[in-house]
């Protein structure tokens, strides 16, 4: 080969090797004679052909490389000089100018943008994010995807929920004079709850779904909360959720066994108090004092039960759909709940609410007959005697459904048509 030089005992310089001897994997010598064949080749009469250097392949991947990284950088340098341009402009962040100019990081830190690290302390801060200029949030668990919205999207969202969704599954008691504000105090989870399932843009949507997530298994799993707020953010948002829709209807059944464990830890299953059971028979004859005591322990005691029967509606759902989970249990104490707010209905809407859970156990107790006939079937050899009792059942809650209908005041019926 004429790139080749040396004596006949010595091979070729690496990366020199022609291409028969590369694919034989052996030694490629030089002729000592000169020419363009090695020994090889020549004594096998093969076409000696040079192969392709794998170090200038290497070189020129390397230049490729240095490339690539030369742009990335100019890239990281051009985003640096923008946010530090941003920052300098707004004088809101003294601790986002000493990071990009080579300051120390904190262990846990969150910016303004709500993009947190990796920290399993506490909930992020959004105290630092921009603050209306007339009138601000109350406290309540700070959140980086709500820090975005302002006070008149806030009232919007909270207006739209109790108006147009919330008539759909009146499980939660907003009277009219109740505020955002008054929400955001004293039921934050149920706060973001809304916000979220209100919020009509897909991408915050999404972020702030996942935020409320990471909010609710913090609180319940890692800090071991439970709170009758945390119990309604959960069934507010299993309520209005998509995640069925985008095939994580896993996720619905992991929240919704969370939820039937916050029941049992709150110990909603409990009989209603004797204060409330006499408030109930007797509705009046109290002096002032006593009447609003009276009113306010109904009000929180009825509050609970709703949330309950919620409970019971939802894992009803979830069973029926997809079959994951059992629906919550039907007890005694479930059925005297329903009856004293079918019997007082202090929101119109209660009503309808009344006749989705009945509705309900209705379906769970047809499911329920259903299931024992067909293990009723599987046990038997014969199928004349089978059939029958279950369909005798199945006419006493046809029955039973049509009371339900006629029962139903003429509003509520016109609404369903």
């Amino acid at each position: 080969m004429d790139v080749r030089a040396g004596s006949p005992t010595r091979s070729s310089n690496y990366g020199l090797a022609c291409m028969q001897c590369v694919k034989a994997k052996c030694r490629c010598v030089p002729r000592s004679s000169g020419g363009s064949s090695c020994e090889r080749c020549f004594r096998l009469r093969k076409d000696c052909q040079p192969s392709n250097s794998a170090r200038r392949r290497n070189a020129q991947k390397e230049k490729d490389s240095d490339a690539r990284i030369a742009h990335l950088e100019g890239k990281i340098d051009t985003l640096l000089s923008v946010v530090q341009s941003a920052a300098g402009a707004s004088g809101s962040s003294i601790d986002l100018h000493r990071l990009l100019n080579g300051g120390s990081m904190p262990l846990s830190m969150t910016g303004s943008s709500g993009v947190s690290t990796n920290s399993t302390s506490a909930i992020p801060d959004i105290s630092q994010g921009p603050t209306p200029p007339t009138e601000s949030f109350p406290t309540a668990p700070p959140s980086p995807a709500l820090s975005d919205i302002t006070p008149f999207e806030a009232e919007a969202s909270f207006n739209f929920f109790r108006a147009r969704m919330l008539p759909c599954f009146p499980f939660i008691s907003l009277a009219p004079d109740v505020t955002v504000w008054q929400v955001r105090q004293h039921r934050p989870f149920l706060f973001q709850a809304i916000i979220t399932v209100t919020t009509l843009s897909t991408q915050k949507k999404f972020a702030r779904a996942e935020e409320l997530k990471r909010l609710i298994f913090t609180s319940a799993l890692l800090d071991v909360q439970s709170s009758f707020d945390l119990l309604v953010g959960i069934l507010t948002y299993v309520a209005w959720s998509t995640d069925a829709f985008l095939g994580r209807a896993d996720l619905l059944s992991r929240l919704m066994m969370l939820a039937i464990s916050l029941v049992y830890d709150l110990r909603l299953f409990k009989p209603p108090p004797p204060d409330v059971q006499l408030l109930v028979t007797l509705t009046q004859g109290f002096s002032d004092d006593s009447r609003l005591a009276n009113e306010e322990t109904l009000h929180s005691f009825m509050d609970q039960q709703r949330a309950v029967l919620a409970c019971f509606v939802l894992s009803s759902n979830i069973s029926s759909h997809f079959g994951r989970i059992d629906a919550l249990r039907w007890t005694p104490q479930m059925e005297e709940a329903l009856r004293v707010i079918e019997k007082n209905k202090p929101y119109p809407t209660d009503e309808g609410f009344v006749f989705e859970v009945r509705l309900h156990l209705l379906m769970q107790r047809a499911a329920h007959i259903r299931e024992q006939h067909d293990a009723d079937r599987a046990r038997t050899s014969t199928t004349t005697a089978g059939p029958v009792p279950g369909f005798l059942y199945l006419k006493a809650l046809r029955g039973q459904l049509q009371e339900f209908r006629d029962a139903l005041s003429p509003e509520l019926q016109q609404q369903g048509k």
